[in-house]
């Protein structure tokens, strides 16, 4: 799990020396600059694994390079990005794109403004997108229509304004991005159980285990069936006395609680995955934003995934 999470901060602080900083300086996309930035890191966490996979690692020698990999993915950041601008979906901002590239081409190859090349023309060359696509893309992104006056013409939502799946605009906060979740699913994958439940309670699943002190989780019957199913870990239950002091985290020494000849975790387990557990949490918030990891959707997310141990290990 380190390993991925620290190839992709080299991916992604690659990309803001290079290919980024270029795409910003070209596309000026001004006060949208860190929505680009935010969109090419989750593109690159997206598509890792393809670049990281096997066949990549088989020869040892060979030192990897990230440009061609990120100059490929660019295009997706651009597109993502110009469609939040343009306030419409990433397919139709694919449309968008595909038309204004070939209007280039023809300008460049017939010599003339590409204002002066006709949604005809375009046509002849993709004649899979109708004359009327066309012209609704070009009118909105030359200026002379809105969305809401295009939405208006008969047809236009139906063949440019639509997405496939009919998911519109305004589901966009109803669903997690499919971008972020393939990068929650990866970064609890590849832990243990023991290792996911101090990052669960980490990012704040639970209000009962965040407030334990160490001693109370070396005897919750939870933890101990966690760590009991362990292997590298189940060394370290043990028998004996246990002294609860300030449960809770309450500062009344009267509240101490003795427990005599029981189950019980040795502290060191706790300590050292909590400091584990903050540096994981440290390095995924490298590569995405806060927002994302504690928007509603992935508050959801997580405490769907807390249910799901807890449900494993409460017998």
């Amino acid at each position: 799990m380190i390993i991925v999470l620290n190839l992709l901060t080299m991916a992604i602080d690659e990309m803001e020396k290079t290919t980024g900083k270029h795409c910003l300086k070209r596309h000026k996309f001004g006060q949208d600059e860190e929505d680009f930035i935010s969109n090419f890191k989750i593109v690159i966490s997206d598509n890792l694994l393809s670049f990281n996979d096997s066949a990549h690692l088989e020869d040892e020698e060979k030192q990897y390079q990230f440009s061609t990999f990120l100059k490929h993915l660019s295009s997706e950041a651009l597109v993502l990005t110009y469609a939040g601008i343009h306030g419409v979906t990433r397919d139709v901002e694919k449309k968008f794109h595909l038309i204004l590239g070939i209007r280039n081409r023809l300008a460049a190859r017939y010599h003339i403004d590409v204002y002066d090349v006709t949604a005809e023309m375009i046509h002849e060359e993709r004649q899979e997108l109708t004359v009327k696509d066309i012209k609704a893309a070009l009118d909105f992104l030359d200026g002379r229509m809105s969305i809401d006056q295009m939405m208006e013409e008969d047809g236009i939502e139906g063949e440019a304004f639509e997405d496939k799946n009919n998911e519109g605009p305004e589901l966009k906060n109803e669903v997690m991005d499919i971008n972020v979740q393939k990068l929650f699913d990866l970064f609890l994958d590849r832990m243990s159980d023991i290792e996911k439940f101090f990052a669960l309670i980490e990012i704040g699943c639970s209000e009962k285990y965040a407030s334990m002190t160490v001693s109370q989780f070396s005897v919750d019957p939870v933890f101990i069936n966690i760590v009991e199913a362990d292997s590298r870990y189940a060394k370290n239950i043990k028998m004996g006395d246990v002294v609860i002091k300030r449960p809770d985290r309450h500062s009344y020494t009267d509240r101490d609680i003795e427990l005599k000849d029981v189950k019980f975790v040795g502290g060191t387990v706790v300590r050292y995955q909590r400091e584990q557990t903050r540096f994981r949490w440290a390095k995924l918030k490298e590569v995405i934003s806060e927002d994302d990891i504690l928007g509603n959707k992935s508050v959801e997310y997580f405490q769907e995934k807390w249910d799901e141990l807890l449900n494993k290990y409460n017998y």
